[in-house]
Order: structure tokens, then sequence, then C-alpha cells
């Protein structure tokens, strides 16, 4: 029995349309699991493991003995380390997973952002003048057993008429205690 040219057409192309749409979705599907994977690492959704250690702190006091600080004479970016006075500063209250905690030690008692990223504890202090201050705590210690921190801080306020001192920025080198939960 003889097959009509017609009735293999349909088939035919019913079968092409068929593998063709299961190869294009397959073909989409490995795309969009790329981007979904790209969209991942750019968003920080595949961020490393956070220390335990830094996740179990509820105060910190860290003192800051070495700093450097940056100036711009004649319009050119000049830095000098230097030994000044130790600074101290204190975290209270300290909450990551509500990215929240206190601060005494930067004028009055603030509350600013905590964010804990793979073995970095941030605090950022962002005032309403424009003033900053981040201070990073490290999962990784000091002869004395305290944890390595990093306190930058950078402050430009200036008059309407735009005369004012010049940007006031400097950076701390130095070591904080912990308390853990």
């Amino acid at each position: 029995m003889r097959r009509s040219w017609r009735g293999r057409g349909l088939r035919t192309a019913l079968t092409v349309t068929v593998v063709v749409s299961v190869v294009a979705g397959i073909v989409a599907g490995l795309g969009t699991a790329r981007l979904e994977a790209q969209r991942r690492r750019r968003s920080g959704a595949e961020l490393l493991q956070v220390s335990p250690r830094l996740s179990m702190i509820t105060t910190l006091t860290c003192t800051f003995p070495v700093a450097a600080g940056g100036t711009w004479p004649d319009g050119q970016p000049k830095a000098e380390v230097t030994k000044v006075d130790t600074f101290t500063l204190r975290f209270f209250q300290v909450e990551p997973s509500e990215a929240t905690a206190n601060a005494v030690g930067l004028g009055d008692t603030s509350e600013v952002i905590v964010r804990l990223v793979g073995d970095n504890l941030h605090f950022l202090d962002v005032r309403p003048n424009g003033a900053m201050a981040l201070t990073t705590v490290f999962d990784q210690v000091t002869n004395d057993g305290r944890l390595k921190a990093v306190h930058s801080r950078s402050d430009f306020v200036t008059a309407r008429d735009g005369a004012g001192p010049p940007p006031q920025v400097s950076q701390w080198y130095g070591d904080c205690a912990d308390s853990a939960r």
C-alpha cells in the first residue's frame, strides 16, 4: 500500500516541528540557565560562606594607632603615613542579619549599616552632611589575637558659595577585640 505524499508531508512536518521545538527548548534552557548563573554572580547570590566567628560578634572595641592622610597640594594627590594618637571606635548591638549596629567614637553615637561578606565585616556610617566612614574587620588575627581592621573616612563640606576647607580623607590601621554571642 502506497502512502500519499500529502500524508507523509504532514507527518514529516509534525516530526520536524517536534524535533525543532525540543532542540529549541534545550538550547533556550541552557541559555537561560547560563544567563541566570551570570545574574547570580553579578548580584552576589553566589557569595562566599560567611565567617562563623564574624557572624557571632555582638560588640567590637577597635584601636587604630597608625593613620595615612590624603591631601592635594597644588592639585596633585599626596598621602602621608603618620603615627598618631590612638583612635578608638566601639561597635555594639552588632546584628549582621539585620544589617545594623551602633557606633561610638565618630562624634555622636550613631546607627550604622553592617554587611558581613565572606571573611569581612563592614560598618558604613554616612552622615547627613556627606561625611562617610567605613570600617572593615577581617577574620584574621594580629599577634595578640585581636582581629585586623581598617577604618577609612572622607569628609567634604563646603559653603553654598563653594568656599571651605579641602576634602578631609584618612585611613587608619589597627585591630579589634570582639565579644560574641
